[in-house]
């Protein structure tokens, strides 16, 4: 994830977070990249391309898993939810946010939108 968030800086880069959830807990077994179709700047917003959600949502089928979110990369930005993600996310969906200062990667953020408002959630990656 972090490779591939530097690899498209300046621009968001984006893509599906496939795995489990078990009670409060989040586990991540899965990331399908995608590329970033959002009209306008990309640099300050991102939209996960239709074909490379279609195909998280089939991977995690067959591996009896789900979606459970999505990441995005902040280009010269926190790693905390801009004004566009608050505007734009889905209840219970797991975010992730990379922060990228001048092409280099931070350590991603883990989100959960719910009741209107961003909460930290912490970050268990599986093998990604």
């Amino acid at each position: 994830m972090r490779r591939y968030v530097e690899s498209g800086f300046p621009e968001e880069c984006c893509g599906v977070l496939i795995g489990v959830r078990e009670a409060s807990l989040v586990r991540i077994s899965d990331v399908v990249c995608a590329a970033n179709i959002a009209e306008g700047d990309r640099r300050r917003r991102y939209q996960v391309a239709w074909e490379a959600l279609f195909t998280a949502y089939r991977q995690a089928e067959a591996a009896g898993r789900t979606v459970i979110g999505v990441f995005h990369s902040h280009p010269d930005g926190t790693d905390s939810p801009s004004d566009i993600d608050t505007r734009e996310a889905l209840d219970d969906f797991l975010y992730i946010i990379v922060p990228v200062r001048e092409g280099v990667a931070g350590l991603p953020r883990a989100w959960r939108f719910a009741d209107g408002g961003f909460v930290p959630g912490d970050l268990v990656i599986e093998g990604v």
